[in-house]
């Protein structure tokens, strides 16, 4: 029983620390993934798209973008895309966007900074997404927050830069394939340390299980110096 207890203790606490296996492309310039699912944007967020599976391979292209916490990402009014399908390197050079939180503009800089897109200016944390192209592909959205993919599983990595504060890699990758699709270097961005309900249930249960199996041996423990 109490190795029982123990099992699945550790499988409780394993589960609510799993993260997305993606590899660090620049372990020189970014860290371990920490785990970041939101954001706190500054007043200017600079976005660089690294690089799109999509795009590499002529199969379409994507769409990476962001969404106020808070609000429905299932409705697509509420995903502001920075890049999209047609955002493609031109000579080598690597798509770049400006996101203007107080006038909501998402401006494209490879166009002089003309507009691109515009959202109603918001407040509050943001989260990001990647979607293939709907009109080629079935219209599954990766999300950096875990609980918003289908089976809540965990599709990106955040890498936090090493030497530029506020500066983060995203990558996601296709969940179950281990295939990653997309890597966009993001400035202007804080971590928002903010658990997930599903991460904190399992940790309740995690610890639920620990008070338990300590309770157990005290318990035995009481019974050897009192029974018998």
């Amino acid at each position: 029983m109490k190795k029982g207890l123990l099992t699945i203790m550790i499988i409780l606490f394993c589960a609510a620390q799993s993260q997305a296996l993606i590899v660090n492309p620049r372990p020189d310039l970014f860290g371990a993934d920490d785990g970041s699912e939101l954001f706190e944007p500054c007043s200017c967020l600079l976005a660089l798209e690294g690089f799109d599976l999509f795009d590499k391979y002529n199969l379409g292209g994507s769409t990476f973008g962001f969404f106020f916490w808070g609000t429905d990402p299932n409705d697509p009014g509420n995903l502001i895309p920075v890049f999209e399908p047609d955002d493609v390197r031109v000579n080598g050079d690597r798509p770049k966007a400006a996101v203007d939180f107080i006038n909501g503009i998402v401006r494209d800089m490879d166009e002089g900074g003309d507009i691109q897109n515009t959202f109603t200016p918001g407040t509050g944390n943001i989260g990001f997404f990647l979607q293939a192209d709907p009109e080629k592909y079935d219209p599954i959205i990766l999300f950096t927050v875990a609980s918003l993919n289908l089976g809540g599983v965990d599709a990106a990595a955040t890498f936090p830069h090493l030497m530029k504060a506020n500066t983060y890699l995203i990558g996601f990758e296709l969940p179950d394939a281990g295939i990653t699709l997309a890597y966009e270097a993001i400035r202007g961005i804080a971590p928002v340390p903010v658990p997930e309900p599903e991460t904190l249930i399992l940790t309740g249960l995690g610890l639920f299980m620990m008070m338990l199996y300590a309770w157990k041996l005290r318990k035995g423990s009481w019974k050897k110096r009192h029974v018998g």
